[in-house]
């Protein structure tokens, strides 16, 4: 199956003021944007060509406003950056309009998808390596020290592999 045109495909983004949202809505090109916020006068709305106000999640009139919002524009995709909001889609949005996508997995997991990447790394990579802890050496670092290690350095911008990473350590 095709994907939709961007002409069919209209993400909301919600809520649009955070950070996050306001940098993943500028690499949309594959979609119409429609930011909200449930703040009044959100500073976010400059990013967004269309630009729509909802009750804050906890509302009572939250879903019944977000489904008028998706009717409105025709909204067949959401991406919510925050946790309480994306959970609170995740567990209801399928009850009240089944057809419309969440485009983002959890926010919690994919802010700890790096560590949870580098404690695997750690476990595996390191497996064959002894990098001796700093406090006594006659012990090799726990799987949680060489996560932090690798993960640390896997964020330094560059050339920054696992045998540099391996050199500068036995350095």
């Amino acid at each position: 199956m095709n994907a939709p045109s961007r002409k069919n495909k209209k993400l909301l983004v919600f809520p649009a003021g955070m950070p996050k949202a306001i940098e993943y809505a500028k690499h949309i090109s594959d979609a119409e944007v429609i930011g909200a916020s449930s703040v009044k006068s959100d500073p976010a709305r400059e990013y967004f060509d269309v630009w729509e106000q909802l009750p804050y999640v906890n509302d009572s009139s939250f879903s019944e406003s977000l489904k008028l919002l998706i009717g409105k524009h025709g909204i067949t995709h959401i991406y919510s950056p925050h946790q309480v909001v994306w959970y609170y889609l995740n567990e209801n949005l399928g009850q009240f309009e089944p057809t419309i996508t969440l485009v983002n997995r959890a926010p919690l997991k994919e802010g700890l998808e790096g560590y949870y990447e580098a404690l695997d790394f750690a476990k595996e990579g390191f497996s064959n390596l002894c990098l001796p802890s700093l406090r006594d050496p006659k012990k090799d670092l726990s799987d949680l020290e060489k996560a932090a290690l690798y993960r640390n350095f896997t964020l330094i911008p560059g050339e920054c592999d696992f045998n540099k990473l391996n050199g500068f350590y036995q350095v």
